[in-house]
């Protein structure tokens, strides 16, 4: 006889991503055309988006390193009264690590939305019936099927000081709207969040505290961060549906201020402002920075302009206003070297030797706008004088002039794949304001005098107008003022200058150091899996051990890094957690997080009483994701198995 309950299939139409409707389409030559149009600065130094798949990244691997550490947040055992004749019993509930997720982001604040998976423990629901408690419901959690816990996030409770403490952080104590799925009911939905809430309450800060990123001063003068504010941004349309395979993308971004900066605007609801990394298909964008021309020009001109000023025993004078740059020099003369002018006039006869072309220092401007950028020497601010001596053919003479040279012109940037450049022409006139000495005399001496003045002067200012940084330097220029956790650094793809300097590119191991790629694997008992590294690394020592005391046999690795699980007879429960290692000859390591599951499939509640016409809510999750067939064996007359929305 057949007892299986017959299947029904709930229509879930609303949960699929229809052929045709609109993604995000987010490319990067459409970036730099938007960004062309006009600054997208929005007054602020600087913009620096971090992709949500990266932020991930480093919440695992915070996660990863706090097994048996004091800053570990242990299992939770507490109940919690939901109604008076109801209570919820929660003994050794163990919480997976913080998932950010932005389908709700609007860049009109810093809110994102939280996730933490249970994988590990039981809900017990006690009810009281005439004075008598008993169970009607137990769940069992594992890695593959558990309640998630959710709850909204505001990054911008964070110290924007950067000389204070420049992190950006998740805290598990101030996240709101707490909710655990265990229940369809939105009423014990948000009961349970309220016990989980006060068990939030109680960690340290080194529990419940996650870094995503650390802003410091860095050694760089000509880019150097002072402050920041938080601000969460969806992908797309997309990444606001459920069923898209972009359902909860996005970004979190972070307006600079940089020294002698000030603070721009924000964009508002139903801004313009587009989700800045790109989406181009081969190419793993996960970060951009956008920064002011000026910043940018600085950064390239300072360094130079500074080392001429040193040479002619001076120094840089930096003035700042918004959008706008200036590069001056202390008193003082900066001299040409010394020269040689002849006469143009062959029946003249004259030769002038001089030591130098003397320029006040107030002459010399860098100026650098966002729309503009340009150097100049300028008469008009100050002396420019000649002297040397003058021959003919029976003698010499002491001969002098004052001159008026205007010369410089503006500089552009050219971008491209492996660092930008930045190239200008010069242009120049001058004439001779007062001979001095004998050059009044001297037969042709302005015709001769200016375009040798113009050469000179142009000379010295000629290594300002070819000025190269290759994507590497600037990654180095922010190494240390942008830090990201666990040996992550910006790895720049694209540098682009449509209006603003836009750098497109990677968040990825620093040189220096690698991570071992999945960072979070499932496997059953008994299997074998191999791990890898980005980049790949020779001679690791490979490395398993138990996630938390007591734990039972955690397996083996090989020192290729390939892990076998330990089979169900030596794992005590339904799953044992283990941290892989990989450690290399220098010392630098990466961990990664497995869990071996003794079932294939799991199903809960494991135990539910249910009444006469009433229905129950059923959840599975299964080992590699597959499909599954549901049926009831030992069926009542009348019982009926509907298969719902898938929970996603």
């Amino acid at each position: 006889m057949d007892n299986s309950l017959p299947v029904s299939n709930e229509d879930s139409t609303e949960f699929h991503w229809k052929e045709g409707s609109v993604m995000s389409g987010n490319s990067l030559e459409s970036l730099v055309s938007w960004l062309a149009e006009k600054s997208r600065l929005l007054g602020w130094d600087a913009i620096l988006v971090l992709d949500r798949s990266k932020l991930n990244h480093f919440l695992i691997q915070e996660y990863i390193s706090r097994f048996n550490s004091a800053s570990y947040m242990s299992p939770i055992t507490a109940s919690k009264q939901v109604v008076p004749t109801q209570r919820e019993l929660l003994y050794n509930y163990t919480l997976d690590y913080p998932r950010l997720s932005f389908e709700n982001a609007d860049l009109h604040d810093a809110t994102a939305d939280l996730t933490l998976r249970v994988v590990g423990g039981v809900l017990v629901t006690m009810e009281m019936t005439q004075g008598v408690e008993q169970a009607i419901r137990v769940d069992i959690a594992d890695p593959l099927d558990g309640p998630i816990v959710s709850m909204k996030q505001n990054l911008a409770d964070v110290t924007g000081d950067v000389d204070e403490d420049g992190r950006v952080l998740l805290d598990l104590a101030k996240g709101g709207e707490i909710r655990v799925d265990y229940s369809t009911s939105e009423f014990m939905q948000i009961k349970l969040g309220d016990l989980m809430q006060s068990e939030f309450d109680k960690l340290t800060p080194e529990q419940r505290l996650f870094p995503l990123s650390t802003l410091k001063p860095g050694s760089n003068e000509y880019l150097r961060p002072v402050n920041f504010h938080v601000r969460t941004q969806a992908s797309g349309p997309a990444a606001r549906h459920r069923a898209s395979d972009e359902y909860g993308n996005g970004a979190v971004v972070m307006f600079l201020t940089m020294k002698d900066g000030q603070a721009g605007r924000f964009p508002g609801t139903g801004s313009d402002f587009r989700y800045l990394i790109p989406d181009d298909t081969g190419r793993e964008y996960s970060a951009t920075v956008l920064l002011s021309t000026p910043m940018i020009a600085n950064s390239m001109i300072g360094p130079a302009f500074s080392q001429f000023a040193r040479e002619h025993g001076l120094s840089v004078i930096q003035s700042w206003e918004p959008g706008y740059i200036q590069l001056s020099l202390s008193e003082g003369v900066v001299k040409t070297p010394p020269g040689l002018v002849s006469s143009p006039d062959v029946s003249a006869a004259w030769r002038f030797k001089h030591d130098g072309i003397s320029i006040a220092s107030d002459c010399f401007r860098i100026s650098m706008f966002y729309t503009y950028v340009g150097m100049e020497i300028n008469s008009f601010s100050g002396r420019q004088t000649v002297w040397g001596n003058y021959w003919e053919e029976f003698g010499g003479y002491l001969a002098g002039a004052e001159l008026s040279l205007g010369i410089g012109g503006p500089l552009v940037f050219i971008d491209g794949r492996s660092g930008l450049t930045l190239v200008g022409a010069q242009s120049g006139r001058g004439d001779v304001k007062e001979f001095l000495g004998m050059a009044g005399s001297m037969p042709g001496f302005s015709d001769a005098i200016i375009p040798h003045a113009l050469e000179a002067t142009s000379a010295l200012m000629a290594p300002f107008y070819s000025l190269y940084s290759s994507n590497e330097e600037f990654e180095a220029s922010f190494r240390d003022s942008i830090q990201l956790p666990f040996g992550q650094g910006l790895h720049f793809l694209d540098i682009k200058a449509p209006f603003d300097i836009a750098m497109f590119g990677a968040v990825s191991p620093a040189t220096t150091t690698f991570e071992i790629t999945p960072a979070e694997v499932i496997v059953g008992q008994g299997a074998s899996y191999a791990f890898t590294t980005v980049p790949e690394v020779k001679d690791l020592q490979w490395t398993v051990e138990p996630t938390a005391t007591g734990s039972d046999n955690v397996g083996q690795i090989t020192c290729a890094g390939v892990y076998t699980a330990p089979t169900s007879e030596n794992i005590k429960g339904m799953y044992v957690r283990v941290r892989v290692n990989a450690t290399d000859p220098k010392g630098y390591s990466s961990s990664a997080l497995l869990s071996v599951v003794v079932r294939d499939i799991t199903v809960n509640p494991v135990i539910q009483a249910c009444d006469f016409g009433a229905s129950r809510d059923l959840t599975a999750g299964t080992l590699g994701g597959g499909a599954l067939e549901w049926r009831v064996v030992g069926a009542q007359p009348g019982s009926a198995l509907k298969i719902g929305r898938a929970h996603v």
